[in-house]
């Protein structure tokens, strides 16, 4: 099956303007947060409003000690993973 992100999703200004319903979380330590949008607005004036939140991730920010990767999500109909069918497989075989 083919995933598709849509445009709104592409950058953190497209999901600013669409106040997007964004969320991080860490595969390892399970936990997952609201990335609101003053995260967004904050992380935009640091990147710039066209910087992609798509196939990207860092090392875990929401519990101190985990190893893990932060990734996105953003809110579709469900929570959606923020990656593209290459990169989506990848993470859920590996870290």
């Amino acid at each position: 099956m083919t995933k598709t992100i849509p445009t709104w999703a592409l950058t953190l200004g497209a999901m600013i303007d669409e106040e997007a319903v964004i969320q991080v979380f860490c595969m390892d330590c399970k936990v997952f947060r609201p990335f609101t949008r003053d995260d967004m607005t904050t992380l935009a004036e640091k990147v710039g409003r066209d910087y992609s939140l798509v196939n990207r991730r860092c090392r875990c920010r929401l519990t101190p000690g985990c190893n893990g990767w932060n990734r996105f999500m953003f809110l579709n109909g469900v929570m959606r993973h923020l990656a593209d069918n290459e990169h989506f497989d990848r993470w859920i075989s590996s870290d």
